[in-house]
């Protein structure tokens, strides 16, 4: 598209989105590299198959919205009886995150890993949404090998 590639360093966005860590703490990181983030959703999904099973992404958002309170809590409950329990501020600051990766790793039963990537891309993921806000806002022409 006309701009100069400089090389040595790697590629370097021409847009910087800035990444917030802000949520990301003992709990999540140990939730998740102990597995039992993982180990927790596959054992809802296979429990409750028959209840995650929707036609579609928009059926599983409002499915999600009305199972969320329960999953979560239910989450937090099967860490502690694994031996992690998150402190007084941990929860608080990484519940949205951990909602996320639970909607997403649910997901995974009704519509596959391609379930798991719209919920990542959709609800958390800052440099997808920044993608497709500059490619729907796109004025030019892209190149003929596109």
């Amino acid at each position: 598209l006309g701009r100069t590639v400089y090389g040595g360093g790697g590629i370097i966005p021409d847009v910087f989105v800035p990444s917030d860590t802000s949520g990301i703490n003992r709990f999540l990181t140990r939730a998740i590299a102990s597995g039992l983030l993982t180990e927790y959703c596959d054992d809802y999904g296979d429990k409750n198959r028959s209840r995650l099973m929707v036609k579609d992404y928009g059926e599983y958002e409002k499915l999600w919205d009305r199972l969320c309170p329960e999953v979560f809590s239910a989450f937090i409950e099967f860490c502690a009886s694994k031996g992690l329990v998150p402190e007084a501020d941990e929860l608080e600051r990484c519940e949205g995150l951990v909602k996320i990766r639970l909607k997403a790793h649910l997901a995974r039963v009704p519509m596959g890993l391609n379930g798991y990537w719209r919920v990542v891309n959709s609800d958390w993921d800052p440099e997808f949404q920044k993608a497709l806000e500059i490619i729907r806002s796109w004025q030019g022409d892209f190149p003929s090998e596109f």
